[in-house]
């Protein structure tokens, strides 16, 4: 059905019909034959993107923002959450990402801040090598990155396990590399552990 009349809020001035809510409680903007509970539909001949949803009221004040919920229990204020939020001067804002816990705590667990840098487990980026564009990993616990290719049934992993950066086959360490610089390769193997392309010089190679 259409709501309103020929000229109000749900037709443009020549009676094109703009919203449309159907007998299942569906809703349709710019659509009469909604898929799901609200669908937006807009111009598709451009060859660019349209703005389509807008939320909030012109903000301000640092830290205001809005944020979409996707309810995972009979308690509203608990599901995932993306959060667009006011940051700073100038319209700085940054997007957070949050889910529930087992806990029924909601917890921020990714940011991509106003600079485009992306935390994981943590609000502010520590970039002490003055990098341009960051993917963080916090926790107070071991963090690293799996690379897993299906095609094997075991994964690699870089891992910063107490200020030890070491590199994984499935469970097995493959090479660590502590503060000192010192390029530790544990194994009982008497074959040649450490190759070199083109020249190169060492301190010291120890067994």
């Amino acid at each position: 059905s259409l709501l309103g009349t020929d000229g109000d809020a749900s037709t443009d001035p020549i009676g094109t019909q703009l919203v449309t809510v159907n007998y299942t409680g569906k809703v349709g903007v710019g659509t009469t034959n909604p898929q799901g509970k609200l669908d937006v539909a807009a111009d598709s001949s451009t060859a660019s993107a349209i703005k389509t949803l807008v939320l909030g009221g012109g903000t301000g004040v640092n830290g205001n923002g809005q944020y979409i919920q996707f309810r995972s229990s009979a308690n509203v204020t608990l599901g995932s959450q993306i959060a667009g939020t006011r940051v700073a001067a100038g319209a700085a804002s940054d997007l957070r990402f949050s889910t529930t816990d087992s806990g029924s705590v909601v917890r921020e667990r990714m940011r991509i801040d106003s600079s485009g840098d992306v935390i994981i487990g943590g609000t502010v980026v520590e970039n002490p090598a003055s990098i341009n564009r960051v993917l963080e990993i916090a926790a107070a616990s071991p963090v690293g990155l799996i690379l897993n290719d299906t095609r094997d049934p075991h994964p690699m992993t870089i891992a910063n396990e107490g200020a030890v950066l070491n590199f994984k086959y499935n469970t097995t360490n493959m090479m660590t590399l502590p503060p000192s610089g010192d390029v530790q390769i544990p194994t009982d193997s008497a074959s040649l552990q450490l190759r070199s392309s083109g020249s190169a010089s060492y301190t010291s190679i120890r067994r």
